[in-house]
């Protein structure tokens, strides 16, 4: 589903206009983008989004076989409730 369909979608089923629908979705995005920023953890509308450190290992470039260094980084993992899980099982 493309941004615009999943926009669309939104208007639908909130009834909203489609301008407060994307002002909506657009606080929605600088929020989470602040919150992921802030390596702080949340759940929003059945999904749990969580920040994952990842250290700094020797990691192999697999078209050469080299070794290279990886720097530490943090990974943004989002799992679905079981709620969400059941629907698409339904």
């Amino acid at each position: 589903m493309t941004s615009a369909n999943f926009s669309s979608k939104f208007v639908e089923t909130t009834g909203l206009s489609k301008q407060k629908a994307r002002e909506i979705l657009s606080s929605l995005e600088e929020t989470v983008k602040y919150m992921v920023k802030n390596g702080e953890s949340f759940h929003i509308a059945g999904l749990s989004v969580n920040i994952v450190d990842v250290p700094a290992h020797e990691g192999r470039n697999p078209a050469t076989g080299e070794t290279v260094y990886v720097p530490d980084k943090k990974r943004v993992t989002a799992k679905p409730t079981p709620s969400i899980k059941e629907a698409a099982n339904s």
